[in-house]
């Protein structure tokens, strides 16, 4: 609805947004690459937070190191539980990957990830 009131392509969330979203990610990730000191048998679950303006600008409000996983809604309800069981595939790959001396890419438990920084 709100897509054709202000008159944006009907993909604008899966390309505009979507890019914009990764953009300061990816920024916020390389700013901060030499204090995230990867460590064998660890990893961290980052939660990002992002608002809309009224012309429709992405603003990165915050990052938290330790995000909430309540499923307090029917979109959480949805997301979280493949979002947690992706990551642990994924932490779980690369651990073993790493302990046997195999190639860390591709990785294939990533279903629903993107890559953006490695």
């Amino acid at each position: 609805w709100y897509q054709r009131r202000v008159r944006v392509p009907e993909d604008w969330v899966e390309t505009t947004l979507h890019d914009r979203m990764k953009s300061l990610a990816l920024t916020v990730f390389k700013s901060a690459q030499s204090s995230l000191t990867p460590r064998l048998g660890y990893f961290d679950l980052y939660g990002l937070d992002f608002m809309l303006d009224a012309n429709l600008n992405v603003w990165l409000i915050e990052v938290n190191t330790n995000p909430a996983l309540h499923t307090n809604c029917g979109v959480l309800e949805q997301m979280l539980p493949s979002l947690i069981n992706e990551t642990l595939g994924i932490s779980i790959e690369l651990f073993d990957k790493r302990r046997s001396g195999e190639a860390m890419f591709p990785i294939q438990s990533a279903n629903n990830f993107e890559l953006l920084f490695t």
